[in-house]
């Protein structure tokens, strides 16, 4: 089975395997299978992801996965303008 390695960001890292230290893990995939499959395994929905990109490049839920591949996750985000934005007032 092909091993590649995930790696979850913000909110996501709840999802990796029990006892992962850091943000990303080394997981099992099936010959064949997609960035969507591996995801599911991990406990993820579509909608819970914002943006994924495998090997450093933007991917979507149906890629499919090589052994040694990288797997990168965002969540979405929330928010606009916040504090760190201000209009200038005079």
């Amino acid at each position: 089975m092909p091993q590649i390695t995930v790696k979850l960001f913000a909110t996501l890292q709840k999802f990796l395997p029990v006892g992962t230290k850091g943000r990303q893990a080394q997981v099992e995939v099936a010959e064949g299978a997609t960035v969507g499959e591996a995801l599911e395994t991990l406990g993820l929905a579509p909608g819970g992801v914002h943006l994924i990109m495998v090997n450093g490049e933007h991917r979507s839920w149906e890629t499919v996965l090589e052994e040694g591949d990288a797997v990168t996750v965002f969540p979405p985000v929330a928010g606009g303008r916040g504090a760190a934005v201000r209009e200038r007032v005079d």
